[in-house]
């Protein structure tokens, strides 16, 4: 028992730090069709290039799933973790908002951790529609310049740098083998 302490101590510290899995839903903001920029909400931070981005009801035009979202127009927003930072973008629901119909695709550009970017051209419609992804990310920068986007839903992972890796449990692993040569 002496000898598995230290693993169950890093096993234990581990679980502790672990990433923290969140949705943003945008559910908890009143009064609807609030103009908000920035948004700072559950762990992120939503910018708008364009002064135009809107906590918007189920009651308006576009794509509609029963709960409030986020919408922008004529421009991009800019999600990034709240105090900076990475983070695994999980992704997010995405549809055409507001009376005007895009003309052109919805572009997401997922600014990878280690440089390098991944980039998807997806079209909006009145329904909501899923982008999935699992990708580490410094941002991801949603644009449309043509007709308003909602956005619900935004899936993420904080990823924490203290989390020990392999090799940090060594020392742990040389403890146990030494007193168990003692022994």
């Amino acid at each position: 028992m002496r000898h598995l302490r230290p693993a169950l101590l890093l096993a234990l510290a581990s679980a502790a730090l672990s990433a923290h899995a969140a949705v943003v839903n945008f559910d908890a903001y009143t009064p609807v069709e609030t103009k908000v920029n920035p948004l700072d909400s559950e762990g992120l931070t939503f910018t708008a290039s364009y002064d135009a981005q809107y906590i918007w009801g189920d009651n308006r035009p576009g794509a509609r799933n029963g709960t409030q979202s986020l919408i922008y127009g004529f421009s991009s927003t800019t999600i990034t973790r709240t105090g900076g930072g990475a983070f695994t973008f999980g992704g997010l629901d995405y549809g055409q908002s507001f009376f005007s119909v895009p003309t052109d695709p919805l572009t997401v550009t997922l600014n990878l951790v280690g440089g390098g970017v991944q980039v998807f051209s997806l079209t909006s419609t009145q329904s909501f529609q899923t982008l999935t992804t699992t990708a580490e990310v410094t941002s991801v920068t949603l644009s449309q310049n043509s007709g308003y986007v909602a956005i619900d839903n935004v899936r993420f992972n904080e990823i924490s740098s203290a989390v020990p890796g392999p090799a940090a449990a060594l020392p742990f692993a040389l403890m146990a083998l030494r007193r168990r040569k003692r022994a």
